[in-house]
């Protein structure tokens, strides 16, 4: 049986689905995760939330945004069939415990991860469908209160 979190009726389970790209020459990422799932270690990952990226009241030169950190067990490392693309993978992680959100700063992050991420990001046009009706304020909202930022009631509604 595999180790880890218990899942029964009414049990809180979340799973993080990453579309996973590797660098050619450079394999230390994939390898390093091969190396969890047959070692059995647990590790950290962050899902960052790029649809609500905004300016940092603080730093208006600069960007945060919103994520959400968890710590699992990945499931595997399948080699994934894509067109054009021969690094790649979907991996799935069982979150042990609940994942944590909060709001990240650009200085927190790797650059490539930003800008090569924003790209793809740019390419894909996400922000031209989806939205929410949830009238929680999030982490997001709540920072940009904090610092005197201001968040629009939805991600999916332009700020005016």
């Amino acid at each position: 049986m595999k180790g880890g979190t218990v899942h029964a009726p009414g049990q809180h389970a979340e799973t993080f689905v990453v579309d996973s790209y590797w660098r050619k020459k450079d394999d230390y990422i994939a390898q390093s995760l091969k190396r969890c799932v047959r070692e059995k270690v647990m590790l950290g990952i962050f899902r960052f939330d790029f649809n609500r990226k905004v300016a940092d009241p603080a730093d208006p030169t600069q960007f945060v945004v919103p994520g959400t950190y968890g710590k699992a067990y990945p499931n595997g490392m399948p080699n994934t069939e894509a067109v054009n693309n021969l690094l790649h993978s979907n991996i799935t992680y069982n979150i042990e415990g609940d994942s944590v959100e909060g709001v990240t700063k650009q200085s927190e992050l790797e650059p490539d991860l930003y800008n090569i991420g924003l790209t793809l990001y740019d390419y894909a046009h996400n922000t031209d469908i989806g939205g929410t009706m949830d009238p929680i304020s999030d982490p997001l909202d709540e920072y940009m209160k904090s610092n005197g930022g201001t968040t629009a009631k939805s991600p999916a509604e332009p700020k005016v």
